[in-house]
């Protein structure tokens, strides 16, 4: 993922005109908010895919700019950015509606480079774990619930005349069911909601710390499914790296393993909706599905 990357995403959702003309406004763009916080410009980063992000130094140490390039959404990242702060979150200098200022995380190594899957995954549970959230919404709280995430169902057969497209629509009801009875009766906690590998990021003096949360009001059993599922295809037993996943979740974090299993398997149904709705392929994510429904016909939970 490259600046390349950046600029090719942000043309197809916004188009080629009001893309460029971001990028034109770009250099204009560092120079005010270098001169309103007060840091010096240094590099691009260009590992990029969705933010554009910059190396700066600000109090004499480095520290990145991230810019929200058009993400409609940007701002529910700094607000629950915001509301997780702690040792275990991405520390944030300055923010508005359209930057962030976060620290410079050394060497800043992401999960993914941890070979053992077992190890990985109990570094995310104790993450989950240890990090202190709001357990009630603030009033006038911008993140959506895991409720407003399921109504991506009904969207679903709204776009398909009351059909579910190119989805089995038992596969479309069992995920569904899930979001409506899971979120009656439980408790609603602020979750990152997008907890995988790649957001999870090692600091030699703070450690393992989240960056890039989505912000979404639910159930503690749900922050593990963006976890679940990704990187599960590289290995060539996915239903069995699944099960192990999730028993070490349940062990860390004392819930039980059938209900973060129901999560999982529902966000992997919920991110297939989304890949269809965007026009996006869902190829890989409909045999991600096929993993859990192998595990569920295992009664590995039961």
């Amino acid at each position: 993922m490259t600046i390349e990357t950046l600029k090719y995403n942000m043309a197809q959702i916004h188009g080629e005109t009001v893309s460029q003309n971001w990028w034109d406004k770009l250099p204009q763009t560092l120079d005010k908010q270098a001169k309103k916080w007060g840091f010096e410009l240094l590099s691009p980063i260009e590992t990029l895919s969705y933010h554009y992000l910059h190396w700066v130094k600000y109090k004499g140490k480095k520290a990145v700019l991230k810019l929200s390039s058009l993400n409609p959404k940007f701002s529910l990242e700094v607000e629950t950015l915001l509301d997780l702060q702690g040792p275990h979150c991405v520390r944030v200098l300055k923010s508005n509606t359209q930057a962030l200022l976060l620290q410079g995380l050394t060497p800043a190594q992401s999960l993914i480079e941890t070979k053992s899957d077992k190890e990985a995954t109990r570094i995310v549970a104790e993450l989950i774990l240890k990090t202190k959230r709001p357990q009630v919404p603030k009033q006038n709280a911008p993140q959506p619930t895991l409720s407003d995430w399921g109504d991506a169902f009904s969207r679903l057969r709204e776009r398909y005349k009351g059909g579910t497209g190119p989805f089995e629509s038992d596969l479309i009801t069992e995920a569904e069911s899930i979001f409506k009875s899971k979120n009656q009766n439980a408790v609603s906690v602020l979750l990152h909601g997008d907890l995988h590998h790649e957001n999870i990021l090692f600091d030699h003096n703070l450690g393992w710390v989240m960056i890039d949360p989505h912000g979404v009001w639910g159930e503690l059993a749900f922050e593990p499914s963006a976890y679940l599922h990704n990187q599960l295809l590289k290995h060539p037993y996915p239903t069995q790296i699944l099960e192990e996943r999730i028993r070490i979740f349940s062990d860390v974090l004392s819930l039980a393993p059938q209900r973060i299993f129901d999560w999982g398997f529902a966000k992997s149904v919920l991110s297939v909706v989304w890949s269809d709705e965007d026009q996006l392929s869902f190829k890989e994510g409909l045999t991600v599905t096929q993993a859990y429904q192998a595990l569920n016909n295992k009664g590995a939970f039961r």
